[in-house]
């Protein structure tokens, strides 16, 4: 009896101390697949916690995102004149109405990023102050993801349009950028830790055709965009994109290759959703819904929409929901606390303390 005892145990050591060095291998490398429709967030979310875990862009690559910044800038003020104009709406003073010609006759000078003309900045600035101009901004411009950040760049817009300028992370942040095939960012958690972000654009071919190349991932961040309940779908498949995103976690989280990976659901935009909420009701989207203006009945309502969907078992460790604005700095320190418990405690259960 002693022998056996003695061999079993041995056995059982030579196991636990394979599945440490797994977890330790496993651990080092953390590989993160972030998820989520056009305009969810995604690229927000991968910026904030790059900034966080090296301090930001250098002010070469800062200077680099230059026509980033502009191209928003001009494209937002455009579209917010188009949709003023649709609506019927008119400036009060007639040198608003002026600017108006001024910002639809502009075009970006791509050759010359350095600095945009007076001209077009003052336009922006002066319709800015103009309360039908705003008032149609803040009232239509949650129709469009370019939108979303639109009133921060118009505050801004002197700033921005002067020579020599320099785009901050937070003007960085707020541009929007549609994520194109599969992007990966890599950065270092500390001296010996290193975390792998993947980021599938909405125009990668359906899972199914890249899904084996992420077998191994260790968690998934699936993101939402609470504001998309009344935005048109990108596919053209359904309603709206809220539609789009709950039949693409509803794909993801039910695979058999990810049922024992942890996934973090975000509701992104909050902001951006409660000031959309009061103007156009969620029950126009979403006749079901009863909860009125109440932001809290809503968020609730859209997060039961997609655990709703889930068909195969997952713990609660496997699964968890937060409702944030990934503009907002503390989202970093929030989606970084999250990663670490969620990794320390699959290490612990892959090298068998758990």
């Amino acid at each position: 009896m002693g022998h056996t005892y003695s061999a079993w145990s041995a056995e059982q050591g030579r196991r636990r101390e394979a599945s440490v060095k797994r977890a330790y291998k496993w651990y080092s490398q953390w590989d993160v697949l972030l998820l989520g429709v056009s305009g969810a967030g995604k690229t927000t979310l991968t910026t904030q916690l790059r900034n966080a875990k090296e301090g930001g862009r250098s002010e070469a690559e800062r200077a680099a995102c230059r026509g980033e910044v502009y191209e928003h800038v001009v494209r937002a003020a455009r579209l917010a004149v188009e949709v003023m104009q649709s609506n019927g709406a008119q400036c009060a003073e007639q040198y608003n109405r002026e600017n108006v010609e001024i910002i639809l006759a502009y075009n970006l000078d791509t050759a010359n990023l350095l600095y945009l003309p007076a001209e077009f900045t003052t336009a922006v600035h002066q319709l800015w102050a103009d309360a039908a101009f705003k008032g149609e901004v803040y009232e239509y411009g949650g129709d469009s993801v370019l939108m979303d950040s639109a009133a921060y760049f118009f505050e801004e817009v002197l700033r921005i349009g002067a020579p020599g300028y320099v785009p901050t992370d937070t003007d960085i942040i707020r541009v929007y950028r549609n994520t194109i095939g599969i992007v990966e960012t890599r950065f270092s958690k500390d001296t010996w830790q290193w975390v792998h972000l993947f980021d599938v654009g909405t125009w990668v071919p359906e899972c199914k055709k890249w899904i084996q190349d992420f077998e191994e991932t260790a968690i998934i961040v699936f993101c939402v965009a609470l504001s998309d309940y009344d935005r048109a779908s990108v596919d053209g498949k359904h309603e709206n994109r809220m539609l789009e995103s709950i039949a693409m976690f509803e794909n993801v989280v039910n695979l058999g290759t990810f049922a024992n990976t942890p996934i973090i659901l975000f509701f992104n935009k909050l902001d951006v959703f409660r000031a959309k909420l009061a103007k156009l009701p969620l029950q126009w989207h979403f006749p079901d819904y009863s909860g009125g203006s109440d932001v809290d009945a809503a968020c609730k309502y859209i997060e039961g929409k997609f655990t709703g969907v889930i068909r195969v078992h997952r713990s609660k460790m496997l699964l968890t929901t937060h409702i944030i604005t990934a503009t907002d700095a503390q989202t970093t320190k929030l989606l970084s606390d999250k990663l670490k418990r969620t990794f320390n405690a699959t290490a612990l259960e892959m090298a068998g303390f758990m």
